[in-house]
């Protein structure tokens, strides 16, 4: 792993003051030399693993001077970026506001879920008392036509004894 700008310059074979454009032509020249796609089949086992090693330790010290470019306001101490306490105190409220909407989304999510149970729970008691008042009122109904044939057959049954006195 690469641990300062000097040690990823140095894989490159440039010195600390290179430029950008410098560090981009070092590194393409070291991957075409390094590359496994470039390894010929004569090369024996030990060169090819030389030659792997090579081209990984190009390519992350390429990444390394890349990602040092690309986080200027960083400082590089001893193979670590420290940030300024300015940009740390930034980053980290960056963080801590990105965390809360994250929390508050995931709030919101399950809030819009639980009322989404809630109105199918509620439709669903409402079907059950449909159906349970709509079986209460066949049984009345039933109730009331077998009141209704009782009578009838009791008032037959009536007539049948003042016909016979």
């Amino acid at each position: 792993m690469i641990k300062s700008r000097k040690e990823a310059l140095g894989i490159l074979g440039l010195t600390d003051n290179a430029s950008a454009e410098q560090i981009k032509s070092a590194y393409r020249a070291a991957c075409k030399s390094c590359h496994p796609d470039s390894i010929s089949s004569e090369c024996d086992e030990k060169m090819r693993e030389y030659l792997q090693l090579r081209y990984q330790m190009v390519s992350e010290a390429y990444d390394y001077l890349l990602n040092a470019k690309e986080a200027p306001r960083a400082r590089i101490l001893g193979g670590e970026q420290v940030l300024s306490k300015e940009d740390n105190n930034r980053s980290r409220k960056e963080r801590l506001e990105k965390e809360a909407k994250a929390r508050r989304d995931k709030r919101y999510q399950e809030l819009r879920e639980e009322g989404k149970r809630l109105r199918q729970k509620e439709e669903a008691e409402k079907i059950v008392d449909k159906i349970r008042w709509m079986r209460l009122a066949s049984i009345i109904r039933g109730a009331i036509e077998e009141d209704k044939k009782r009578e009838e057959l009791e008032a037959k049954i009536s007539e049948a004894i003042r016909k016979k006195q």
